[in-house]
Order: structure tokens, then C-alpha cells, then sequence
């Protein structure tokens, strides 16, 4: 397991749990290995809206994010963050 990458996989849960806009949290799948680890959540906010949520995780000299996001708002976006 890469403790890097399991750092921030605890990182973006524990923002995504104390966020205010968020009601519910369910983690639908979790995984971490040597060099990489992915989050599936689902969020219900407060405004009763649902987003899924797919966080990628990689080691490419230094740990990247990628995250992709649905809901019936946005369609879909993707964004990668080092």
C-alpha cells in the first residue's frame, strides 16, 4: 500500500464529510494499492441533490487526482490535480 496516496484518499473523505453542503456520505468502493488507490462516493446535500463521485489516485512522481463527478446538475466533469 502507498502511504501517500492513503493519506490523501483520508484527506478528501474527511473534506468531504465535514463539508456543510453535505448530508449523507456512502462510500460505494475503496481501494489502495502500490501505486494507486480509488474512492466511489456517493454524496446526498443538503438541498436533497445526489452526486457521484470517482476519485483516482496514481503515482507519477508525486501522487496525482483525477476526479470525476455526476449528478443531475452537472452532466459530467473530470479534472486532474497534482
Amino acid at each position: 500500500m502507498h502511504p501517500q496516496i492513503r493519506a490523501r484518499l483520508n484527506e478528501l473523505k474527511a473534506q468531504v464529510l465535514s463539508h456543510p453542503a453535505v448530508r449523507q456520505v456512502h462510500i460505494r468502493g475503496e481501494e489502495i494499492t502500490v501505486t494507486r488507490g480509488y474512492l466511489r462516493i456517493r454524496l446526498v446535500l443538503q438541498s436533497r441533490e445526489t452526486i457521484e463521485a470517482f476519485a483516482y489516485l496514481f503515482d507519477q512522481e508525486g501522487v496525482s487526482l483525477c476526479l470525476d463527478l455526476a449528478s443531475s446538475s452537472i452532466t459530467a466533469s473530470t479534472a486532474v490535480l497534482n
